[in-house]
């Protein structure tokens, strides 16, 4: 309650700062005031509509909510705006990866398998997206696809053991036994 009347009273002072908004929308959440720290987002987003932070938390609100096609809008709407910042495309990605995981989750795996796709064009070098792209197409019927996506992944990958049971796992999943044996190998 203290932080937040403190970054209340700051704004009095200097509405416009948008990293003393952050940082009220941050003491919000942890004082379980989530539609208040929501709010501030958006107050962000109506001083500076392509504020990176800003944008990415509208968005996975976004998504929180079920509301998949508006959020992967408002990720591409924020990478296109921010083609110049590798770390920002990275942060798009990640976000992507989450709705992609929130679609699996519901069943929803030819949606998921789309947004596991465009994830990896903002971060080609992430494993776990042509990984999640094969663990979606034993669902689709499509299981003998993923040993490309699968040997992508590992590619990537290096020596993150994280991705290399995933990939046993989705061996596995795809009915390719002789795949996983390779592997542990």
């Amino acid at each position: 309650d203290e932080a937040v009347t403190v970054f209340r009273q700051a704004l009095k002072q200097e509405p416009n700062d948008l990293d003393l908004r952050l940082q009220l929308a941050d003491a919000l959440e942890a004082n379980e005031q989530p539609r208040a720290a929501q709010n501030e987002i958006k107050r962000i987003l109506q001083i500076d509509p392509h504020h990176p932070e800003a944008a990415l938390r509208q968005a996975m609100a976004l998504a929180e909510g079920w509301q998949f096609a508006e959020a992967r809008q408002a990720a591409r709407e924020l990478a296109a705006h921010h083609t110049d910042r590798p770390e920002v495309q990275q942060q798009v990605a990640g976000l992507l990866l989450d709705i992609g995981r929130m679609l699996s989750q519901y069943g929803r795996t030819r949606e998921a398998y789309d947004v596991f796709v465009e994830g990896e064009r903002y971060d080609p070098s992430n494993a776990h997206f042509p990984l999640n792209q094969a663990r979606m197409l034993p669902m689709a019927r499509r299981k003998d696809e993923a040993g490309p996506l699968i040997e992508r992944a590992l590619a990537a990958a290096g020596e993150e053991t994280e991705t290399w049971a995933l990939a046993i796992e989705t061996w596995a999943m795809a009915d390719q036994i002789g795949e996983t044996r390779a592997l542990l190998e």
